[in-house]
């Protein structure tokens, strides 16, 4: 497994967040999605990543949000010990970060649809 390395991701290609509270603040209002996976302790690494952890049917451990150069999320799901065991490179925009983590995290066939 490979470890996260939130220093070599931002240099290569991603940049500061402008707005991290923004960014906390579109989690707090989609509660019923940050209440399922069990998510807490956000925590923002000097602006270039978001940071937090969840309880989910697929992942448990963190979550790491980064923004892309090309103002898209780049997104790393790690174990406690911060070993990567999931990557989203593709690039998520705002609109579809919500569905794309809770795919990741929690989403189950027996919700319905998402």
């Amino acid at each position: 497994m490979r470890k996260l390395d939130i220093n070599a991701i931002f240099k290569d290609h991603c940049r500061y967040f402008v707005d991290m509270k923004g960014l906390i603040d579109f989690f707090n209002a989609h509660t019923k999605f940050i209440w399922s996976w069990g998510a807490h302790d956000f925590k923002s690494f000097d602006e270039k990543c978001l940071r937090f952890s969840v309880n989910g049917h697929h992942h448990k451990g963190y979550v790491y949000i980064f923004l892309h150069a090309s103002d898209v999320f780049e997104i790393y799901l790690t174990d406690a010990d911060d070993n990567i065991t999931d990557e989203i490179l593709d690039g998520v925009y705002i609109d579809e970060l919500i569905r794309v983590l809770d795919k990741k995290i929690e989403w189950i066939d027996e919700y319905g649809s998402n």
